[in-house]
């Protein structure tokens, strides 16, 4: 069994490429974790949110760091999503925040075939 991705990423991301190049270098442990969310998905009355991966891209200078992260969310009434979010870290006077931007989400379907494919949704 192999595992189709479909990566939708957002019209307003300048560095689409980044986001695919992060989703490729992480698609087996995407594809692992997505099929153990299956097992979750039948829970009712809570959210639970799984991290896949974290990168960081770049800093930005002075106390502001900027990572990329990959996961998977599974909502109250049992669907399961999947997303990259762009995260900036910003800690000044030593408190710490974040903001965090989606930037494309994920659609992940079994295939015949043994392989795990990307596909760029959007083009």
């Amino acid at each position: 069994m192999g595992w189709k991705i479909w990566v939708d990423v957002f019209w307003f991301v300048q560095a689409k490429e980044e986001v695919l190049d992060f989703v490729t270098h992480h698609k087996e442990k995407l594809a692992e974790i997505w099929e153990k969310a299956k097992m979750l998905s039948g829970l009712r009355g809570c959210t639970i949110t799984i991290e896949v991966a974290s990168e960081y891209v770049r800093s930005l200078g002075g106390d502001r760091d900027e990572y990329l992260e990959l996961y998977v969310a599974i909502s109250r009434d049992g669907v399961l999503s999947c997303f990259v979010d762009d995260v900036v870290y910003d800690q000044t006077a030593n408190i710490g925040r974040e903001e965090r931007i989606c930037l494309a989400q994920l659609r992940i379907e079994e295939t015949e075939t043994s392989a795990i494919e990307i596909v760029e949704a959007n083009r």
